[in-house]
């Protein structure tokens, strides 16, 4: 099994599309210790969270409308989701 896919399907984004706030919900089995990194689309990290709880609330307001990318990395391996920022 692919190590990326399992880690990815322990999170939950929500609400997406968002108008600024994003919850992030981990329902995983390893450390809750990440970091959360969101990028614009040409890759350039833009926003930076480091947290341990298993459920987060981000504030992505500032940032301009358009899709962004959140990489989550943690002990249980590199997630990706996609954000579309209203």
């Amino acid at each position: 099994m692919n190590e990326a896919a399992t880690f990815d399907q322990y999170f939950s984004i929500y609400p997406n599309p968002t108008d600024g706030i994003v919850n992030v919900n981990y329902f995983g089995v390893w450390n809750a210790e990440m970091t959360i990194d969101i990028l614009d689309i040409t890759g350039k990290v833009v926003s930076s969270y480091t947290t341990n709880a298993y459920s987060y609330t981000l504030d992505l307001s500032v940032l301009a409308a358009g899709v962004y990318t959140m990489k989550i990395v943690g002990e249980g391996g590199i997630a990706t989701k996609k954000i579309s920022l209203l």
